[in-house]
């Protein structure tokens, strides 16, 4: 990770983010062409997204009182990736998640 990247992710190692749940949000686990996705329903837009492999996980954990840093803890315990690497992984989904509207709030961790 750059240290440009690494200087972005501490200053947001500490936040919560809450995803946005139903009525709003309606999930499910699916398969398509044989490979296990999760959708998510937003039902303020009208739109579908398939969340694979990682992007579930965070997913699941943005309950607001998980922080980034938690969730990348978390992620390198369970995969053998490096840590630089989910990082950014993890900034990237928060990211384009954000612009789609479907986190809800972000608090800092207490």
């Amino acid at each position: 990770m750059s240290s440009g990247s690494q200087a972005a992710f501490d200053k947001v190692k500490n936040l919560c983010y809450i995803r946005r749940q139903e009525p709003e949000t309606i999930t499910r686990e699916e398969e398509i062409n044989g490979e296990k996705c999760f959708i998510v329903f937003d039902d303020v837009d009208k739109g579908f997204y398939q969340l694979h492999g990682n992007a579930w996980q965070i997913w699941e954990m943005l309950d607001g009182k998980t922080s980034l840093e938690a969730i990348v803890d978390t992620l390198c315990v369970e995969n053998e990736a490096e840590r630089d690497e989910i990082q950014v992984d993890v900034c990237k989904f928060i990211s384009k998640i954000g612009k789609k509207g479907l986190i809800k709030a972000a608090v800092k961790e207490r």
